[in-house]
């Protein structure tokens, strides 16, 4: 479980690299459609639409009531809230906790 936990952060730590990359060589753009930023974050348009509902998973600018767009900077936040820490990070978390209440 450890192992895949770690993999799963790495490839984490990937993606945002990669995002991050993209990001610099697309500098010039900072306004996404929802066409351009399902792209950008490999989800189909549907899905990050659905991020947009109730929940407001991804924050999104919606000027004079029409199409939706989303800044740049949010969309690689969202991709950053979705982190996952390794086993030893939440033992290592736990351990200072029971020291705190000890």
């Amino acid at each position: 479980m450890k192992n895949r936990i770690k993999t799963h952060t790495h490839q984490n730590d990937g993606i945002n690299k990669n995002l991050k990359e993209e990001n610099q060589m697309k500098n010039e753009k900072r306004w996404y459609t929802l066409d351009e930023a399902a792209e950008y974050l490999s989800l189909s348009k549907s899905t990050l639409y659905k991020k947009t509902g109730s929940k407001r998973m991804i924050k999104y600018y919606k000027p004079n009531g029409s199409k939706i767009y989303f800044e740049i900077n949010d969309l690689d936040e969202f991709v950053e809230k979705g982190v996952c820490i390794t086993q030893d990070e939440i033992e290592m978390e736990a351990e200072k906790c029971l020291i705190k209440w000890s």
